[in-house]
Protein backbone atom coordinates (compact mmCIF):
# COMPACT_ATOMS: atom_id res chain seq x y z
CA UNK A 1 0.00 0.00 0.00
CA UNK A 2 1.30 3.51 -0.61
CA UNK A 3 1.80 5.43 2.57
CA UNK A 4 1.74 9.77 3.06
CA UNK A 5 3.46 11.35 6.13
CA UNK A 6 2.73 14.74 6.77
CA UNK A 7 4.60 16.85 9.39
CA UNK A 8 1.89 19.66 9.96
CA UNK A 9 2.69 23.35 11.15
CA UNK A 10 6.64 23.50 10.70
CA UNK A 11 7.63 25.53 13.88
CA UNK A 12 11.34 26.53 12.82
CA UNK A 13 14.24 25.20 11.24
CA UNK A 14 17.22 25.37 13.55
CA UNK A 15 20.71 26.38 12.60
CA UNK A 16 19.77 27.20 8.86
CA UNK A 17 22.18 27.53 6.41
CA UNK A 18 20.03 30.63 5.05
CA UNK A 19 21.43 32.22 1.41
CA UNK A 20 23.96 34.82 1.45
CA UNK A 21 21.64 37.36 0.12
CA UNK A 22 19.04 36.96 2.76
CA UNK A 23 18.68 40.44 4.88
CA UNK A 24 16.39 41.04 7.71
CA UNK A 25 13.88 44.09 7.74
CA UNK A 26 16.52 46.14 10.25
CA UNK A 27 19.28 46.08 7.53
CA UNK A 28 17.06 47.17 4.78
CA UNK A 29 15.31 49.81 6.97
CA UNK A 30 18.65 51.03 8.31
CA UNK A 31 19.89 51.59 4.46
CA UNK A 32 16.75 53.69 3.81
CA UNK A 33 17.03 56.91 6.21
CA UNK A 34 13.84 58.43 4.33
CA UNK A 35 11.87 55.95 5.70
CA UNK A 36 13.17 56.02 9.31
CA UNK A 37 13.17 59.56 9.64
CA UNK A 38 9.96 60.38 7.85
CA UNK A 39 7.72 63.33 8.60
CA UNK A 40 5.14 63.40 11.09
CA UNK A 41 6.60 60.17 12.08
CA UNK A 42 8.27 59.16 15.99
CA UNK A 43 12.18 59.23 15.91
CA UNK A 44 12.72 55.21 14.69
CA UNK A 45 15.51 53.73 16.89
CA UNK A 46 18.48 52.46 14.71
CA UNK A 47 17.83 48.13 14.97
CA UNK A 48 21.01 45.61 15.00
CA UNK A 49 20.41 43.98 11.65
CA UNK A 50 19.74 40.32 12.56
CA UNK A 51 21.65 37.31 12.21
CA UNK A 52 19.77 34.02 11.27
CA UNK A 53 20.96 31.18 12.46
CA UNK A 54 17.44 29.56 12.92
CA UNK A 55 13.79 30.34 10.86
CA UNK A 56 10.96 30.71 13.07
CA UNK A 57 7.53 30.10 11.26
CA UNK A 58 5.80 33.38 9.86
CA UNK A 59 2.20 32.49 11.52
CA UNK A 60 4.03 32.66 14.79
CA UNK A 61 6.39 35.88 13.99
CA UNK A 62 3.24 37.97 12.63
CA UNK A 63 1.12 36.52 15.30
CA UNK A 64 4.09 37.80 18.21
CA UNK A 65 4.54 41.46 16.38
CA UNK A 66 1.05 42.05 15.88
CA UNK A 67 0.56 41.62 19.65
CA UNK A 68 3.17 43.85 20.39
CA UNK A 69 3.00 46.24 18.04
CA UNK A 70 -0.44 46.82 19.34
CA UNK A 71 0.72 47.15 22.95
CA UNK A 72 3.49 49.47 21.79
CA UNK A 73 0.34 51.23 19.51
CA UNK A 74 -1.81 52.32 22.32
CA UNK A 75 1.61 53.19 24.72
CA UNK A 76 2.60 55.76 22.57
CA UNK A 77 -1.68 57.00 21.88
CA UNK A 78 -1.33 57.50 25.79
CA UNK A 79 1.90 59.52 25.50
CA UNK A 80 -0.55 62.10 23.03
CA UNK A 81 1.03 61.07 20.15
CA UNK A 82 -0.80 60.98 16.62
CA UNK A 83 -2.98 57.98 15.53
CA UNK A 84 -0.43 58.10 12.25
CA UNK A 85 2.80 58.45 14.00
CA UNK A 86 2.03 55.85 16.25
CA UNK A 87 0.64 53.63 13.90
CA UNK A 88 3.67 54.07 12.27
CA UNK A 89 6.21 54.30 15.03
CA UNK A 90 4.96 51.08 16.59
CA UNK A 91 4.96 48.93 13.10
CA UNK A 92 8.51 49.72 12.12
CA UNK A 93 9.58 48.83 15.87
CA UNK A 94 8.09 45.75 16.22
CA UNK A 95 9.11 44.64 12.42
CA UNK A 96 12.49 45.39 12.62
CA UNK A 97 12.88 43.69 16.43
CA UNK A 98 11.36 40.07 14.57
CA UNK A 99 13.42 37.89 12.61
CA UNK A 100 11.78 38.48 9.35
CA UNK A 101 14.07 37.41 6.63
CA UNK A 102 14.15 39.35 3.34
CA UNK A 103 14.45 37.44 0.05
CA UNK A 104 13.80 40.58 -2.46
CA UNK A 105 15.37 43.98 -0.77
CA UNK A 106 14.12 46.08 -3.84
CA UNK A 107 10.57 44.72 -3.22
CA UNK A 108 10.59 45.51 0.51
CA UNK A 109 12.20 48.94 0.42
CA UNK A 110 9.47 50.19 -2.12
CA UNK A 111 7.03 48.78 0.86
CA UNK A 112 8.47 50.37 3.19
CA UNK A 113 9.04 53.41 1.70
CA UNK A 114 5.11 53.77 0.64
CA UNK A 115 4.40 53.07 4.21
CA UNK A 116 6.68 55.33 5.78
CA UNK A 117 5.84 58.22 3.37
CA UNK A 118 2.06 58.26 3.61
CA UNK A 119 -0.15 60.97 4.75
CA UNK A 120 -2.86 60.45 7.05
CA UNK A 121 -3.69 57.78 8.86
CA UNK A 122 -6.03 55.60 6.45
CA UNK A 123 -3.11 55.94 3.90
CA UNK A 124 -0.41 54.32 6.70
CA UNK A 125 -3.01 51.55 7.40
CA UNK A 126 -3.20 50.53 3.94
CA UNK A 127 0.07 50.67 3.26
CA UNK A 128 0.88 48.84 6.69
CA UNK A 129 -1.76 46.17 5.25
CA UNK A 130 -0.03 45.79 1.91
CA UNK A 131 3.70 45.77 3.87
CA UNK A 132 2.74 42.86 6.29
CA UNK A 133 1.98 40.70 3.43
CA UNK A 134 4.88 41.59 1.63
CA UNK A 135 6.59 40.78 5.01
CA UNK A 136 4.98 37.22 5.68
CA UNK A 137 5.53 36.31 1.61
CA UNK A 138 8.65 36.97 1.59
CA UNK A 139 9.42 35.25 4.96
CA UNK A 140 8.02 32.61 3.99
CA UNK A 141 9.66 32.10 0.44
CA UNK A 142 12.64 31.58 2.39
CA UNK A 143 11.19 29.34 4.85
CA UNK A 144 10.58 27.30 1.79
CA UNK A 145 13.71 27.54 0.19
CA UNK A 146 15.34 26.20 3.63
CA UNK A 147 13.14 23.57 4.32
CA UNK A 148 13.82 22.51 0.50
CA UNK A 149 17.24 21.81 1.46
CA UNK A 150 16.53 20.20 4.23
CA UNK A 151 13.99 18.01 2.22
CA UNK A 152 16.78 17.05 -0.07
CA UNK A 153 19.35 16.59 2.49
CA UNK A 154 17.34 14.04 4.59
CA UNK A 155 16.49 12.11 0.91
CA UNK A 156 19.89 11.92 0.31
CA UNK A 157 21.06 11.16 4.02
CA UNK A 158 18.12 7.96 3.95
CA UNK A 159 19.93 6.64 0.46
CA UNK A 160 17.53 8.23 -1.95
CA UNK A 161 20.38 10.24 -3.67
CA UNK A 162 18.63 10.63 -6.73
CA UNK A 163 16.24 13.94 -6.18
CA UNK A 164 15.06 16.58 -8.30
CA UNK A 165 13.56 19.75 -7.31
CA UNK A 166 10.50 20.21 -9.30
CA UNK A 167 8.68 23.75 -10.38
CA UNK A 168 6.75 25.14 -7.42
CA UNK A 169 2.96 25.28 -8.22
CA UNK A 170 0.60 26.95 -5.97
CA UNK A 171 3.00 27.81 -4.06
CA UNK A 172 3.90 24.41 -3.08
CA UNK A 173 7.71 23.36 -3.33
CA UNK A 174 7.89 19.78 -4.56
CA UNK A 175 10.86 17.05 -4.85
CA UNK A 176 11.09 13.63 -6.10
CA UNK A 177 13.21 11.18 -4.62
CA UNK A 178 14.64 8.06 -5.76
CA UNK A 179 17.11 5.09 -4.16
CA UNK A 180 18.70 2.24 -6.40
CA UNK A 181 16.53 -0.09 -5.36
CA UNK A 182 13.51 1.74 -7.27
CA UNK A 183 11.48 2.96 -4.42
CA UNK A 184 10.49 6.56 -5.27
CA UNK A 185 9.08 9.26 -2.43
CA UNK A 186 7.69 12.54 -3.10
CA UNK A 187 7.83 15.71 -1.02
CA UNK A 188 5.28 18.53 -1.22
CA UNK A 189 5.72 21.83 1.22
CA UNK A 190 3.06 23.94 1.13
CA UNK A 191 1.35 26.97 2.84
CA UNK A 192 -2.25 27.38 4.45
CA UNK A 193 -4.09 30.66 4.54
CA UNK A 194 -1.70 31.83 7.84
CA UNK A 195 1.38 30.96 6.34
CA UNK A 196 1.99 28.12 8.17
CA UNK A 197 4.03 25.30 6.25
CA UNK A 198 3.31 21.66 5.91
CA UNK A 199 5.88 18.85 4.70
CA UNK A 200 4.08 16.09 3.01
CA UNK A 201 5.82 12.98 2.07
CA UNK A 202 4.41 10.05 -0.09
CA UNK A 203 6.21 6.56 -1.28
CA UNK A 204 4.59 5.98 -4.15
CA UNK A 205 6.65 3.18 -5.45
CA UNK A 206 8.48 0.58 -4.18
CA UNK A 207 6.21 -0.01 -1.07
CA UNK A 208 6.47 -3.10 1.14
CA UNK A 209 7.23 -3.76 4.72
CA UNK A 210 10.37 -1.35 4.81
CA UNK A 211 8.03 1.53 4.50
CA UNK A 212 7.75 2.26 8.08
CA UNK A 213 11.29 2.36 8.57
CA UNK A 214 11.91 4.73 5.37
CA UNK A 215 9.54 7.16 6.57
CA UNK A 216 10.80 7.17 10.27
CA UNK A 217 14.22 7.02 8.84
CA UNK A 218 13.13 10.05 7.26
CA UNK A 219 11.75 11.67 9.77
CA UNK A 220 15.03 11.70 11.83
CA UNK A 221 17.14 12.67 8.66
CA UNK A 222 14.71 15.98 9.04
CA UNK A 223 15.30 16.64 12.83
CA UNK A 224 19.07 16.66 12.00
CA UNK A 225 18.61 18.92 9.18
CA UNK A 226 16.96 21.03 12.09
CA UNK A 227 13.51 20.58 10.77
CA UNK A 228 11.27 21.30 14.22
CA UNK A 229 7.36 20.47 13.32
CA UNK A 230 4.50 19.02 14.61
CA UNK A 231 4.45 15.21 14.97
CA UNK A 232 4.13 13.35 11.89
CA UNK A 233 0.89 12.17 10.74
CA UNK A 234 0.56 8.71 8.43
CA UNK A 235 -2.04 7.05 6.14
CA UNK A 236 -2.16 4.32 4.13
CA UNK A 237 -3.83 5.52 0.48
CA UNK A 238 -4.81 2.49 -0.56
CA UNK A 239 -2.36 2.46 -3.54
CA UNK A 240 -4.01 5.73 -4.83
CA UNK A 241 -1.60 8.98 -4.96
CA UNK A 242 -2.80 11.83 -2.87
CA UNK A 243 -0.18 14.45 -3.57
CA UNK A 244 -0.66 16.31 -6.36
CA UNK A 245 3.38 15.85 -7.18
CA UNK A 246 2.72 12.08 -7.15
CA UNK A 247 -0.14 12.16 -9.44
CA UNK A 248 1.88 14.78 -11.96
CA UNK A 249 5.03 12.92 -12.13
CA UNK A 250 2.86 9.70 -12.72
CA UNK A 251 1.25 11.93 -15.60
CA UNK A 252 4.44 13.12 -16.93
CA UNK A 253 6.08 9.15 -16.87
CA UNK A 254 2.66 8.43 -19.14
CA UNK A 255 3.07 11.40 -21.48
CA UNK A 256 6.90 10.46 -22.10
CA UNK A 257 7.13 6.55 -21.45
CA UNK A 258 7.98 4.72 -24.76
CA UNK A 259 9.09 1.40 -25.78
CA UNK A 260 12.46 2.06 -25.43
CA UNK A 261 12.28 3.28 -21.80
CA UNK A 262 12.25 -0.54 -21.02
CA UNK A 263 16.22 -0.04 -21.21
CA UNK A 264 16.56 2.33 -18.66
CA UNK A 265 19.04 0.97 -15.75
CA UNK A 266 17.45 -0.13 -12.42
CA UNK A 267 19.12 3.75 -11.18
CA UNK A 268 16.96 5.38 -13.25
CA UNK A 269 14.59 7.68 -11.74
CA UNK A 270 11.88 7.57 -14.80
CA UNK A 271 12.61 3.47 -14.60
CA UNK A 272 11.40 4.09 -10.74
CA UNK A 273 8.44 6.30 -11.27
CA UNK A 274 7.89 3.62 -14.44
CA UNK A 275 7.46 0.77 -11.96
CA UNK A 276 5.50 3.08 -9.93
CA UNK A 277 3.08 3.91 -12.21
CA UNK A 278 2.18 0.46 -13.01
CA UNK A 279 2.20 -0.30 -9.76
CA UNK A 280 -0.87 2.37 -8.82
CA UNK A 281 -2.76 1.34 -12.02
CA UNK A 282 -2.72 -2.42 -10.98
CA UNK A 283 -4.10 -1.44 -7.25
CA UNK A 284 -6.52 1.28 -8.49
CA UNK A 285 -8.29 -1.42 -10.68
CA UNK A 286 -8.07 -4.09 -7.87
CA UNK A 287 -9.78 -1.50 -5.39
CA UNK A 288 -11.97 -0.99 -8.40
CA UNK A 289 -13.15 -4.92 -8.37
CA UNK A 290 -14.20 -5.12 -4.70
Amino acid sequence: MSTISTRPKVKSVVNARVMANVRSIAEVLNSMTSARTGRNTVQQRVQTPQKFSSLASTASLLASANRLQQKRFHQLLNQKVSQEAALRASTFELITQMPFAVGNSATMKTRLKAFSMANSAQEVISARTLLMKEIAVQHNSVLTNTLTVACANAFKKIGFDSVQVLPTINAKARLVASNPSGKTLVAEIAPDEQFDLSISTEIVSGCDSTTPAILDAFDKALEEEGVRAAKAVRKETGGVCELDTARDVLSFVRRKASPQDSVAGPQSSDAALRRSQRLNDKRTRNITKR
